[in-house]
């Protein structure tokens, strides 16, 4: 679970390049681009963590740290491939900052580790298949099942400001992923999707990321939305050498989509 997933990943994206190209004809709807500008709010606990010979098993990023939340640009790519199944690859990455002093509870003491300037970068892509499995109303309510991989890279580094401490935790996690999707009012102007996946790797860590929203066309050909909803992303990763990570990111967002 926790190695380098660049070639893995790599060789589902070619797959799914070679199985949209094997459909030498393109309809209207092959092929959907879409841009969510995402506006979370960030929390993350990694451990463990030592200065001054003392060890801690959690340091808190936001309230210890003072890492801020950010926006996140998320962009989506789905290839359809048959009426009722499409590739879809999602990818996002973003960078946290702050500054903050770390205060730890040691029995009767509070200790103070002095000031720290920290720097996070967080990258998620994430390589799916989607099967729908029935349809109602003429095709006006559609739910099925998504399989994938996904990777998180997500890098943090704190420097002491006024002295020599340093702490660097890395974690490059590879998930294979299982959901649902559902969506409604397809036939609609106006309509509305609903997606969960996750997994679970028992003493190594889970993951779940779901999604809630809408979705309005704004021309007649039905080529071009607006999406608005709210989103949760759940990880939490064990490591073999003892680093641990615990982060949660949800918050609104709202984006475009066009269909050609």
């Amino acid at each position: 679970m926790f190695r380098n997933g660049s070639r893995l990943l790599a060789s589902c994206v070619l797959a799914s390049v070679i199985l949209s190209g094997s459909h030498t004809v393109f309809a209207s709807g092959d092929i959907d681009v879409s841009y969510r500008y995402w506006k979370p709010t960030f929390s993350a606990k990694v451990g463990p963590a030592e200065s001054g010979g003392v060890t801690v098993p959690w340091v808190d990023a936001k309230s210890q740290l003072g890492v801020a939340s950010r926006s996140i640009n998320d962009l989506r790519l789905s290839w359809q491939l048959t009426e009722n199944s499409k590739v879809q690859i999602d990818s996002f990455s973003t960078s946290l900052h702050g500054t903050g002093t770390p205060n730890f509870k040691m029995g009767s003491w509070d200790l103070s580790v002095g000031k720290f300037k920290t720097d996070v970068d967080f990258k998620d892509l994430q390589v799916s298949w989607v099967k729908y499995t029935n349809e109602y109303a003429g095709g006006d309510i559609r739910h099925g099942y998504t399989l994938g991989l996904r990777n998180v890279r997500i890098n943090a580094v704190s420097n002491q400001i006024d002295g020599t401490e340093h702490f660097t935790k890395d974690f490059n996690i590879i998930f294979p992923t299982v959901g649902l999707v559902f969506e409604t009012n397809r036939e609609s102007r106006i309509s509305g999707f609903a997606s969960l996946s996750g997994a679970y790797a028992g003493s190594k860590g889970h993951f779940y990321d779901a999604e809630l929203g809408g979705k309005s066309f704004i021309d007649d050909q039905k080529s071009l939305s607006v999406t608005a909803g709210y989103r949760i992303l759940k990880i939490k990763a064990n490591k073999d050498n003892g680093d641990k990570l615990d982060t949660r990111i949800n918050g609104p967002f709202f984006g475009v989509e066009k269909n050609f």
